[in-house]
């Protein structure tokens, strides 16, 4: 197993025990679709959750890993029509494999 399989596996376990950031995510990304922007950085979007969990909350424990921002930007381009394109993205390792045999 490679390393950009463990990070999503890791990704997944926490996706899995925390549906509500995905929800947030969303909610903020869908937010700055509507108000027009056409692209956004999911980093920035990762900021204003933090911001958000920091001012509402006191729990200490609530972290979100920046290695999660990938994952989170491609399943809400791939689950939410709306935001096809929303995010830019670097090639995955396999993706570029793929290219690469196949023009070969």
């Amino acid at each position: 197993m490679n390393n950009e399989d463990k990070l999503e596996l890791t990704f997944l376990a926490f996706h899995m025990d925390n549906p509500h950031v995905y929800e947030e995510v969303k909610k903020i990304a869908l937010d700055l679709l509507r108000s027009g922007r056409d692209f956004y950085g999911i980093g920035a979007i990762f900021e204003i959750v933090r911001y958000h969990r920091a001012m509402t909350t006191n729990d200490p424990i609530f972290k979100l890993c920046n290695n999660h921002r990938a994952f989170y930007s491609r399943l809400l381009m791939r689950q939410e029509p709306e935001l096809a394109g929303f995010f830019k993205t670097k090639e995955r390792q396999f993706e570029r494999k793929k290219r690469i045999e196949e023009a070969a």
